[in-house]
């Protein structure tokens, strides 16, 4: 299998755009992004195509933050779609 990164993105905003933008196959976000961060930007994804497939990655420190407790990511993801 082949692996191609096409595209890179330094906000959650950006992220948004780029996604709808290059139509990856699968994105890889950070949960702590600055600006909107990446269970919102997940979100309007997911409002657009609820095919889109996410992948989050990110510290503890990032989802308690967020106020996201890191043993309930997965069940909000499920929610949202996403796993």
């Amino acid at each position: 299998m082949d692996i191609a990164v096409v595209g890179a993105v330094a906000d959650g905003h950006a992220l948004v755009g780029a996604a709808e933008a290059l139509s990856p196959d699968v994105i890889v976000s950070d949960i702590g992004m600055p600006g909107l961060d990446g269970i919102e930007a997940a979100k309007r994804l997911l409002c657009r195509d609820r095919a889109a497939r996410i992948v989050f990655n990110g510290t503890r420190n990032a989802a308690e933050r967020l106020g996201i407790h890191p043993n309930t990511l997965r069940f909000r993801m499920k929610k949202l779609g996403v796993v």
